[in-house]
């Protein structure tokens, strides 16, 4: 399948194997032979993968891919401290919760059901220079920040 691995290479992601074929379809991410046995041994709820060349990959999962990423999903751990975490524990966070669920929103085109609990009803738009995952983000550190004083 050439066409997820031209993906990862336009974007610039880099993989533990130059040609990675395998992918955590849920995540968003490719992954190489060793990490996809890694990954599975997690379970489907938090990284469901497959083969680039030996399953057949659906016009979904492929949405999914083409707005996850390698480079992607790792700034977003890096927001909440996690990239150096073991991915036994960094694929079974909320973080990476919300983020699959973020995932699944933008594919699906609905809105992300999990903000509405992190966002107060006055935040009706993101700042200019904001993605949806650094607004979270900001409203978690202001809220941290009004619990210490």
């Amino acid at each position: 399948m050439t066409i997820a691995w031209t993906a990862v290479r336009v974007s610039g992601e880099r993989v533990g194997s130059v040609h990675p074929q395998w992918v955590s379809i849920n995540n968003g991410v490719y992954v190489c032979y060793n990490c996809s046995g890694v990954h599975r041994g997690f379970g489907v709820q938090y990284s469901f993968i497959r083969s680039l060349s030996m399953d057949a990959i659906s016009d979904k999962q492929r949405k999914i891919l083409s707005h996850g990423g390698n480079k992607r999903f790792a700034e977003f751990m890096e927001m909440y401290g996690l990239n150096s975490t073991p991915a036994g524990v960094k694929y079974k966070t909320k973080a990476a919760e919300f983020y699959r669920g973020m995932l699944k929103a933008m594919t699906e085109g609905t809105a992300y059901p999990m903000y509405s609990a992190l966002i107060p009803v006055s935040y009706t738009h993101l700042r200019a220079h904001e993605t949806p995952e650094h607004l979270v983000c900001r409203l978690l550190l202001e809220k941290k920040k009004k619990k210490k004083k």
